[in-house]
């Protein structure tokens, strides 16, 4: 087996008769692929995450926040 990230060596491949399932993404992988195939979400360990919990959640608002103009839509074609 590969040293290398892949979903074969991810935590979250579940290997399973010919087919391995991704229990991240809920995708079904064909056993040739596995080797070859990784994702940004490979971890060899638990991912650290920031605390949510004790932030204040602000939202973003965008700075133009008008909704765009359909130009050229005003008459349906025939």
């Amino acid at each position: 087996m590969s040293l290398r990230p892949s979903c074969r060596s991810c935590r979250h491949c579940l290997p399973a008769g010919g087919v391995s399932m991704c229990r991240l993404r809920q995708v079904a992988l064909h056993p040739d692929l596995t080797a070859d195939l990784s994702c940004h979400h490979w971890t060899a360990r638990a991912p650290e995450l920031p605390d949510w919990a004790h932030q204040d959640h602000l939202g973003v608002m965008p700075a133009d926040s008008e909704q765009l103009r359909l130009a050229g839509l005003s008459s349906p074609r025939a």
